[in-house]
């Protein structure tokens, strides 16, 4: 067991869903290089968790805190170069080229009025090729397979590149060669450089 201080970090956390009670007094202690899965049938509360630990909705109770400071007290674009969601699914309001897209995930790392470098690009294409996708970097997002458009949106997390990945079903839509694909990509990410996911 690892006495370092957890990336991620949960005390006594409580979460609710209207009068609902989904999570009550979790301590959940996350380090780098972990790979956690949260099992359970629909509608249990595990997007809804995922969705507080991200600091996109507020626990009942308890408190979380990452690199050990408490999630509400970080600024958004720090905190998305710190932490990076996958949704469920992923829905385009318009057209984009798939680099595109996946370029969005290097936003974070750039300054206010600043573009995207030839490195945040070659991040972008890197991604692409880890989830098998570099065939596609300029087909319109719009008129990809459900499988690919989630490998696309987990293209640009990889881009953002940060140390905590939070993934709601990840390999849903995909075939099985892709999950096995993007599950070792995922294990080689926690072992070789130490992300939580």
């Amino acid at each position: 067991m690892s006495h370092a201080r957890p990336l991620l970090d949960a005390k006594a956390l409580t979460v609710t869903a209207g009068t609902r009670t989904l999570i009550e007094a979790l301590d959940l202690p996350v380090q780098r290089g972990e790979l956690w899965c949260v099992l359970g049938p629909n509608g249990c509360g595990k997007t809804t968790l995922l969705h507080t630990l991200a600091g996109l909705r507020a626990p009942r109770a308890g408190a979380i805190t990452l690199k050990g400071r408490p999630l509400p007290d970080w600024p958004v674009a720090e905190l998305a170069r710190a932490r990076g969601l996958l949704p469920q699914a992923q829905h385009d309001a318009f057209s984009a080229a798939v680099i595109d897209v996946v370029l969005l995930g290097r936003h974070p790392h750039l300054g206010r009025w600043a573009w995207e470098s030839e490195h945040d690009r070659r991040i972008a294409h890197a991604a692409l090729a880890a989830m098998d996708l570099a065939a596609l970097a300029r087909h319109d997002v719009t008129t990809l397979s459900g499988g690919e458009r989630q490998r696309v949106g987990l293209a640009a997390l990889l881009a953002q590149d940060p140390p905590l990945l939070l993934l709601d079903e990840p390999v849903s839509h995909l075939d099985l060669h892709h999950q096995v694909t993007v599950l070792e990509h995922l294990r080689r990410l926690a072992h070789e450089r130490g992300r939580a996911i």
